[in-house]
């Protein structure tokens, strides 16, 4: 008898134990949060050249474009500075892309007159790699992007080029070339 109450018990048991099973009853929940993609990129040419803009701030970084112009080239080479930010999950490259890819002369005349120049990367380069090649001389390139660096950080990246001039200024008047930053998120 003593063999049949425990196996009795223990059924009763068992089956109390999957009832409860069956009564759990769960839920749950996904947490996520959305950060916008926020890129952008500051020039400032280097210093007393009647650049037009301010420094560019670590502040001024992803919320406005900000450009800077060239008004009295340096002919002994005019630094250009750049500070870049983004928090893209694949990081970024910068591209810059020569209008001209010399510094033209258009004020009158029968043609224009030209001055190539070249561009170097100047050694200041934080968060940033630097691919930009050493005394590169654009004046086959007018239109294309050249790559200038690639970064994965998402802090504040500051790089430099120098642009000299190769030759001499001849002719009087303006002599002109717009060299356009690109940052691309990757």
């Amino acid at each position: 008898m003593n063999k049949v109450a425990i196996s009795v018990a223990i059924l009763t048991a068992t089956s109390s134990f999957i009832a409860n099973a069956a009564d759990v009853i769960s839920g749950s929940v996904q947490l996520t949060k959305n950060i916008e993609q926020e890129c952008n990129i500051g020039l400032l040419a280097g210093n007393n050249d009647g650049s037009v803009g301010g420094a560019v701030d670590a502040s001024e970084l992803g919320s406005k474009y900000v450009h800077s112009e060239l008004n009295n080239f340096n002919t002994g080479g005019q630094p250009i500075t750049g500070k870049a930010k983004c928090n893209a999950a694949g990081g970024y490259e910068i591209h810059v892309t020569p209008t001209y890819g010399k510094l033209v002369h258009q004020d009158g005349g029968d043609a224009d007159q030209t001055v190539e120049y070249k561009l170097s990367p100047t050694g200041v380069a934080d968060n940033i790699t630097m691919t930009f090649g050493t005394d590169y001389n654009p004046k086959n390139d007018a239109g294309v992007p050249l790559k200038v660096g690639k970064s994965t950080s998402t802090d504040v990246a500051k790089f430099q080029l120098l642009m000299e001039p190769v030759g001499n200024f001849t002719y009087a008047g303006q002599y002109t070339e717009t060299l356009t930053f690109d940052l691309t998120p990757l």
